[in-house]
């Protein structure tokens, strides 16, 4: 194998290695994400309550405020019997007073009713709070480990940056730039091997002529199906020779 193709092959192998750090920090950004949708899902539901507890408490205020109204209404009609002169007026004064009575009472089951369903909310919203507290706890937690973990991926691809600064410093420029140009549409798969004269890029047999000349490897060699740079493995120039 020729110095190049040993060279393309090493760098092929380190771009694997920082492509595989992707999936790993998706990974573990991935942890917190969860545990964030869990805590949104929460606040989310406790806001509601809280809106449904405080539009619950306006209509008291409203309900509170008829009973006033109701009450002088009350007083009013009490005042008006006092002075009735025949039985139309009493008739009329009586009408009134059922209906007010009816209103009154209706006003004050609703304000109970209202004050029991905010009893029942207050208390949903308390067991959240205990669950939010613990969810948060669980993020925090998540957010640590996932720190840590990045770190980590930082470290080591920080020492694989150095080895792949170092590989394509020492390789020939035009060797190199063709080398990008196969990987910027191949991915980590710019440099494949050949197993039982395949390309193991694109799976596709490979002719005698070309696998002739992946075996000699004198010079770089692209499969003819894909253009991606093949090589043979170890195990493979061994059941060659």
């Amino acid at each position: 194998m020729s110095q190049y193709l040993k060279e393309l092959v090493e760098l092929s192998k380190t771009d694997k290695q920082l492509d595989s750090f992707a999936p790993k920090i998706e990974a573990a950004r991935a942890k917190i994400t969860q545990e964030e949708a869990r805590l949104d899902a929460v606040t989310e539901q406790m806001t509601t309550l809280e809106k449904q507890i405080a539009d619950n408490k306006n209509k008291i205020v409203t309900f509170e405020e008829q009973l006033k109204t109701l009450d002088e209404q009350l007083k009013s009609i009490a005042k008006k019997n006092k002075e009735i002169t025949n039985e139309k007026e009493m008739k009329a004064l009586s009408l009134e007073e059922e209906i007010a009575k009816e209103k009154l009472t209706f006003a004050n089951e609703e304000i109970e009713r209202l004050n029991k369903v905010n009893d029942v909310k207050l208390a949903e919203k308390e067991e959240l709070q205990i669950k939010f507290d613990e969810i948060k706890t669980a993020v925090e937690a998540a957010q640590a480990e996932a720190e840590a973990e990045l770190a980590a991926i930082d470290k080591e691809k920080g020492i694989l940056f150095k080895a792949r600064e170092e590989r394509t410093f020492k390789i020939d420029q035009k060797v190199l730039a063709f080398y990008e140009k196969i990987r910027r549409w191949a991915g980590n798969t710019a440099v494949v091997p050949v197993k039982k004269q395949a390309c193991y890029g694109c799976y596709m047999k490979i002719s005698d002529k070309t696998y002739s000349e992946v075996i000699k490897g004198d010079e770089i060699t692209t499969c003819t199906h894909c253009g991606r740079i093949l090589y043979l493995e170890p195990t493979e120039e061994t059941a060659e020779a």
